[in-house]
């Protein structure tokens, strides 16, 4: 084999390879055999690899609130690559790690304090290749003005 591989496990099992140069030949990754120079391996234990273009950063998008919410917790959906762990970061400290799924989309819910609420969000992938995503909520549990109308007959 003559190839530069990158090669990638965290604490719960995901796995990651990346060769840059050549290709490689894998042995017990269910639907995978090999991968040449800019694929990308996302694997976790028990479930099939999945083989995409490897870039120098990963994806990471989120369907951001566009307006206030009134909720107490902001449900926020993306996509990033397959199996790659999302920390996300609330306002009050709180932090969580959730693993996107076989087809990269993630779902998380972040508690909210009333007034703007800063939450950031990195994804990663076992070799360390990362990106992060940051956004302001507004929450506002006000409810909306009354507005007295008179009607006449």
């Amino acid at each position: 084999m003559d190839a530069d591989v990158r090669v990638g496990v965290d604490p719960d099992g995901g796995l990651a390879v990346r060769p840059s140069r050549g290709s490689v030949q894998l042995v017990g990754i269910d639907g995978v055999e090999s991968l040449q120079a800019g694929e990308r391996l996302g694997a976790l234990p028990e479930q099939p690899g999945v083989v995409d273009d490897a870039t120098m950063q990963l994806l990471l998008q989120v369907s951001w609130p566009e307006t206030a919410v009134r909720e107490e917790k902001a449900r926020l959906e993306g996509r990033t690559a397959p199996y790659a762990a999302v920390r996300v970061s609330g306002p009050d400290g709180e932090r969580q790690t959730i693993r996107a799924g076989r087809d990269g989309e993630f779902t998380a819910s972040v508690a909210l304090t009333e007034g703007p609420n800063t939450i950031s969000m990195t994804a990663s992938d076992p070799t360390g290749v990362q990106a992060t995503a940051e956004a302001r909520i507004e929450r506002d549990s006000r409810p909306p003005s009354a507005i007295s109308v008179e009607v006449g007959w």
